[in-house]
């Protein structure tokens, strides 16, 4: 027998055979051929291989119908079973909890009518803050306040929070925000005032707490840059609202011409726009300037140092952040598996670096050793961090919220509280 005429028979396409094989068994083989697809998608979890074999139906066809190019009904209905088969697995097992209350749980189900779903109608929205970074976990459980210990932290190891108050422009401060996400750390930063005693506060809470003495804030001027369009307009639209308000407070007088933000990479200072670049310039020899970047210096691309050394170079700041650094005994296995990660995040591998690596480049872009400090804060972030995650994981789940990419999130934090190959640490350099 010719080969065409065995690779017929064989995927059930024979159209002149003298003995034709029947239709229920060419769609019989079908079916079976397209769940045996569907079982090889769900194991290997790469649904991208059916990109590769639904091309080979019309390839089949033709390949093996003796140059006869007409398109039977009956061929039609083949290619339907057999990309039904395909979505056969994936389709019951999407259905497969929703059939087991209906046939083993009926009562169950009937009551589910009646469950937490509704939770959702009970969500604050918008959310009443937005604050994003991996937190400082040490003496709370919740999340917005934990994200807000971590700017504090990095601001106190930065002594930028417990200075001697200033009565005069040589006591300046501007910052210079490298990711300020969608705003709440640029509203914190902004309306946090220093009284005449040296005593700082939050503007909010000097009103209820006096009215008298003289406040001023205390950084004189603020620029943020961040890279996400959407957060810059999230960010932008909430600022607008926040001065609104907040028109005529003395706590904001200094506000609406000294904070500016800016949609750009801040990992490429050579590509910034010009009123960005006019915005970080100073007129003052008596300001002390200070970069910061709050967990997000291990994003940058190509790398962290082309911004710090023209923070050093051209903007003459300190660089205060939060970042993440390699450990030193670290297994070719782990550096290869940090490696995918960064791969599917969209995070440079370069970017992890140890502790001594990183004081290196440091020195390299201009500050001095003696200059340079370094704490690890591991331990209040990464596990309490993991343990939130999977608490609000669960208590989404229970009103049918999903968690989305956040889960992958929250096994990554997971796996370094436990292998503690990266290491969370406040960095601080100063000019």
């Amino acid at each position: 027998m010719p080969l065409s005429s065995t690779i017929e028979s064989s995927l059930f396409l024979d159209h002149h055979s003298p003995n034709p094989i029947p239709d229920s068994v060419k769609m019989n083989g079908f079916k079976s051929l397209g769940i045996a697809v569907s079982i090889v998608l769900f194991f290997t979890q790469k649904p991208q291989i059916i990109k590769f074999i639904l091309p080979l139906i019309p390839f089949i066809y033709f390949f093996t119908s003796n140059n006869d190019y007409t398109v039977p009904w009956t061929d039609l209905r083949q290619a339907a079973v057999f990309i039904c088969g395909i979505i056969f697995i994936p389709t019951v097992r999407t259905l497969a909890p929703q059939l087991k209350k209906v046939i083993w749980h009926e009562s169950e189900a009937i009551v589910e009518v009646y469950g937490l779903e509704h939770g959702r109608l009970n969500i604050d929205l918008p959310p009443k803050s937005m604050w994003m970074n991996m937190g400082y976990w040490k003496d709370t459980n919740d999340f917005p306040t934990a994200c807000r210990a971590l700017l504090i932290k990095v601001l106190e190891t930065a002594d930028v929070m417990r200075r001697t108050p200033g009565k005069d422009e040589s006591t300046a401060l501007e910052l210079i925000d490298l990711g300020f996400g969608c705003g709440d750390q640029t509203e914190y930063l902004t309306r946090q005032v220093e009284g005449s005693s040296g005593t700082l506060y939050h503007a909010d809470e000097w009103a209820r707490t006096t009215s008298s003495q003289q406040k001023f804030p205390l950084f004189r001027k603020y620029t943020g840059i961040t890279l996400s369009k959407t957060q810059f307009k999230y960010a932008e639209a909430r600022l607008n609202t926040f001065q609104h308000l907040n028109q005529g407070d003395l706590a904001t007088d200094h506000i609406s011409d000294r904070v500016q933000i800016f949609c750009g990479d801040a990992a490429r200072p050579d590509a910034w726009p010009q009123a960005l670049l006019t915005a970080v310039q100073t007129n003052s020899e008596r300001t002390t300037r200070w970069v910061l970047a709050l967990d997000t210096f291990y994003h940058f691309s190509p790398s962290r140092w082309a911004v710090i050394a023209h923070a050093y170079e051209k903007l003459d700041a300190s660089v205060m952040a939060f970042d993440l650094v390699l450990a030193e005994d670290v297994t070719l296995f782990q550096k290869a598996l940090l490696f995918l990660v960064c791969v599917l995040s969209g995070s440079p591998y370069g970017n992890f670096v140890t502790v001594d690596q990183y004081r290196k480049k440091l020195q390299e872009a201009g500050y001095r050793a003696e200059n340079i400090a370094m704490e690890d804060i591991s331990e209040h972030v990464f596990t309490p961090l993991t343990g939130f995650l999977d608490r609000r994981e669960r208590d989404l789940d229970a009103i049918g919220v999903g968690f989305g990419g956040l889960k992958a999130a929250k096994w990554l934090f997971g796996w370094w509280a436990r292998t503690r190959i990266v290491r969370g640490v406040i960095v601080v350099a100063r000019r």
